[in-house]
């Protein structure tokens, strides 16, 4: 069964440049919202504790 499956995904096609491409934008995008996401968090505490 397994082995069925492992044929199926590589006669169908998968391309696998094109997930590491997404996989390194979605690293990427998710490193810079974590950045934003401190940030604001830094501004929001700084705003409560003046």
């Amino acid at each position: 069964m397994v082995a069925d499956q492992t044929q199926s995904s590589a006669e169908s096609g998968m391309d696998q440049p094109a997930h590491v491409r997404n996989y390194d934008g979605f690293i990427k995008v998710l490193k810079m919202s974590t950045i934003v996401v401190a940030i604001i968090t830094a501004i929001v505490v700084l705003i409560i504790s003046s």
